[in-house]
């Protein structure tokens, strides 16, 4: 082991027509990308990774590349993005493609091959639903450039992965075949390629870490805990984000079974329910059709994608898996945001009845329902966010009169819930963990500092997110921040940041000490004890009712 002492904006901000072409040879042949004079570095855009997952190879398990070339080919484009539902974030004029399996790759201008810096990779988010690499939130250029500012230089990599029903559809005739958890399995091909090839572009592969935000941090935890925990070597640290890779299931694990009736109703949208062959009949469906039946909601049936235990990727449920310690000994840096629920609040909620209902949703039992209802009472004073003092009112009524009490629920559910369960249990196995807290609001009193807000300080694009607006101290953080996340990179320890001089100590018993990154202190940020507060009492009786192992 090595160890060493959202922009809101286009990725390509500008490209010099003089200047020389980038070019790498990759292992199946040569590719020219561009040079980005901005910045000083080298980009190489949409190189694919695997076979296109198109046609016999559609809901299959991705392939690796069989072919080689002569000459040079472009990499100077994003690959399309993967089919899903919505447009949003997505930079103009892009397009979805069920042929979207490609890889990107932004290096200081002068590294050459086996030049061995370290090397990051981000897995984008959006609940595995939609998002691709192309998105400008997830510009690399800026935390590629802090990084030569430091004199520290590092390499990075992102890529895309099948989402939705394209990348997570199961059934017994998927489960059957092996067809499981395909996006996971992307992802996983993704740093197989990287392991292969990122030489060629001056990175190190022993020297590799993942990041990820939100299902891109869920993905990061997949990569930890496929194959039972397996080590192959391809990353020697993982960042976590806003999620934890645990998810609810108050009636215990989810199987192929669970998933039949989801799978018997895309057969049927889709006009394949009378061929011998469904599985085989849904190959051959348009995208177009395919996509519009994976919209269609089956009444009944509530399923969160990539959830489900198919003895091989995930051999048994994550929160089991976690409890025993099963995962690659590498060092882990995650954390959470104070108000994650402010995102995922249904609004309108403004009776009891109607909070009873979006507890029942979840499908716990009555008795826990009742019990849940106490644990999150409607009370103001005690909901999240903070920042909105009562109730939702005047312009913010359409949020619900109970808004505070759903947000707080919902974080916790979602959020908070998992990731304690997790960082209580890697204290437990002594695993090097750094665990941190971000209370920044930068978006209403009524968002605080909620999911996603940290993206853009840790990519160091805080000022292209907000121009001339962004007040001193939020890029005075934006540079803490992603200079804690180089050095985790690079030294496997946040604290190489020359910048704060306040220690980041792991995470582990008996002090389970958070770093809190927040503006309104002194150095921006301060120590604490792992606590929730006035909801630590809601929170470990949640972990109760929704997880089957409490571990707590």
């Amino acid at each position: 082991m090595k160890l060493a002492h959202h922009s809101f904006a286009f990725l390509v901000t500008a490209v010099s027509a003089s200047s020389a072409p980038a070019v790498v040879q990759v292992r199946n042949g040569t590719y020219t990308g561009l040079v980005q004079d901005s910045f000083d570095q080298h980009h190489f855009l949409g190189i694919p990774y695997a076979q296109p997952p198109v046609g016999a190879l559609r809901f299959k398990p991705p392939q690796s590349l069989s072919s080689s070339w002569s000459g040079s080919r472009n990499a100077a484009a994003y690959a399309p993005a993967c089919w899903s539902p919505t447009r949003d974030n997505l930079p103009p004029g892009s397009e979805m493609s069920e042929d979207c399996l490609a890889i990107n790759v932004v290096r200081p201008a002068g590294v050459k091959a086996n030049d061995e810096l370290p090397v990051a990779v981000w897995i984008h988010g959006g609940g595995l639903v939609d998002g691709s690499s192309s998105e400008s939130s997830y510009n690399l250029s800026f935390i590629v450039n802090k990084s030569v500012e430091m004199g520290t230089p590092i390499v990075a990599a992102s890529f895309n992965y099948r989402l939705n029903g394209w990348g997570l559809l199961y059934g017994n005739l998927l489960h059957e075949e092996g067809s499981s958890h395909l996006g996971y399995r992307d992802q996983r091909l993704a740093l197989h390629w990287l392991q292969e090839n990122i030489a060629a572009f001056g990175g190190d592969p022993e020297q590799v870490t993942i990041f990820g935000e939100s299902a891109g941090a869920w993905s990061v935890g997949a990569q930890l805990l496929a194959h039972g925990g397996r080590d192959d070597g391809l990353f020697r640290g993982a960042v976590m984000q806003s999620g934890a890779p645990v998810w609810p299931e108050p009636n215990g694990p989810i199987f192929a079974d669970d998933w039949e009736p989801y799978y018997q109703h895309i057969v049927s949208q889709t006009g394949c329910a009378n061929t011998t062959d469904t599985l085989s009949c849904l190959r051959d469906v348009p995208a177009g059709k395919l996509t519009k039946a994976f919209e269609a909601p089956l009444e009944g049936f509530s399923r969160d994608w990539g959830h489900v235990v198919d003895g091989d990727f995930f051999e048994t449920t994550t929160q089991k898996q976690i409890a025993e310690g099963k995962l690659p000994r590498v060092p882990l840096l995650m954390g959470i945001n104070t108000d994650e629920g402010t995102s995922f609040a249904q609004q309108g909620i403004n009776t009891d009845d109607e909070f009873l209902n979006l507890v029942r949703a979840t499908g716990v039992d009555e008795d826990g329902v009742r019990e849940l209802a106490k644990l999150y009472p409607d009370d103001p004073a005690v909901g999240t966010p903070a920042t909105l003092h009562g109730r939702p009112s005047g312009d913010l009524a359409y949020l619900g009169a109970q808004y505070k009490r759903v947000a707080a629920f919902a974080g916790d559910l979602i959020m908070h819930g998992p990731r304690r369960l997790m960082t209580d249990a890697l204290a437990k196995t002594g695993a090097t963990l750094y665990s941190y807290h971000f209370n920044v609001t930068t978006d209403g009193p009524h968002m605080g500092a909620t999911h996603f807000a940290e993206v853009p300080f840790v990519f160091n694009s805080i000022e292209q997110q907000g121009g001339s607006e962004v007040p001193k101290h939020s890029k005075e953080l934006a540079n803490i921040m992603s200079r804690m996340w180089i050095s985790f990179f690079i030294n496997l320890d946040p604290n190489y940041n020359e910048v704060s001089c306040l220690k980041w100590p792991l995470f582990e018993e008996p002090s389970r000490t958070n770093f809190v990154f927040d503006v309104h202190k002194k150095g921006n940020g301060y120590l604490e004890k792992e606590t929730l507060g006035v909801r630590e009492e809601a929170i470990k009786g949640l972990i109760k009712r929704m997880y089957p192992l409490d571990l707590a």
